[in-house]
């Protein structure tokens, strides 16, 4: 399936049905990918780009695991995650764009991490696309797992590189698919790479309402109002007069003083009726 053509969801279905395997079924794909992560590579120890790419894991893959996707595959520094649909694609792209979302707002999450560890700042940008797909083991027995085939895989990738640090792109069958195609900005003349025809990408707008990620600010400073002096003899926690003099507390008058008791030693005191 070309990104240069407009498939509805009911389309989607009957290309899937006509396919010949059993595995063969409608999916959307996501594709996250780090932006110049080759020169951060070079740069740092080995040991070092794994801890950046474990924390970088840890942080945005939760957002398509907890979707239930088909397939979630973390290579290099590339997440990979298959959505599932045999309703023609609606529900799958629904998952993958709340899905694509999540990511971007947990950038700053996975920014503080990194800071915390003293690891450079990482950027990334997602690509969403939605078409057949072939699900099946891979491998000859000696390496098992799950291979994902068609060309909506190579045109989500393709997606992922034309998007920026912090961007969500789509293809126009994902926009199609989407319950708010007005949540996107069209990109007009993209041409993708190994595709002979420039075609329309769609960026995604991040939903209205969501509040701005956390970015904590200086510390309060300390209150710098005078104390003043204590004057001699006189417990003074009242206010300040102009200039910075303490202002003395009035003394108790007689009725309002606490009464003098003597020293027992200890012992307790009766009082024997008058």
């Amino acid at each position: 399936m070309g990104t240069g053509s407009t498939g509805s969801a009911a389309a989607l279905a009957g290309a899937a049905a006509a396919t010949p395997g059993a595995r063969t079924t409608v999916a959307a794909v996501l594709f996250c990918d780090l932006r110049g992560f080759s020169a951060t590579a070079a740069a740092l120890p080995a040991e070092r780009v794994h801890e950046l790419l474990s924390r970088y894991y840890a942080a945005l893959a939760p957002s398509v695991r907890c979707r239930r996707a088909a397939v979630v595959q973390c290579v290099g520094d590339e997440i990979f995650a298959v959505f599932v649909d045999d309703a023609g694609g609606r529900t799958a792209v629904a998952q993958a764009l709340g899905a694509g979302c999540e990511m971007v707002a947990r950038g700053e999450r996975l920014r503080r991490s990194l800071a915390v560890a003293g690891l450079p700042p990482v950027a990334f940008g997602i690509g969403v696309h939605v078409g057949v797909v072939a699900l099946g083991p891979s491998g000859a027995g000696w390496q098992p797992g799950c291979a994902v085939a068609g060309d909506a895989v190579n045109v989500g990738h393709r997606l992922c590189g034309e998007a920026a640090a912090g961007e969500v792109v789509v293809s126009a069958e994902c926009r199609a698919a989407s319950a708010r195609p007005d949540r996107f900005d069209e990109r007009p003349g993209t041409v993708l790479r190994g595709r002979p025809e420039a075609v329309s990408v769609f960026c995604l707008r991040a939903p209205e309402g969501r509040p701005a990620p956390h970015r904590p600010g200086p510390r309060r400073p300390r209150s710098t109002r005078p104390t003043g002096t204590r004057p001699t003899g006189t417990a003074w926690t009242g206010p300040v007069r102009d200039g910075g003099e303490p202002a003395p507390r009035r003394p108790l008058s007689p009725s309002r003083a606490p009464p003098r008791m003597a020293p027992t030693g200890g012992r307790s005191l009766s009082v024997a009726p008058s």
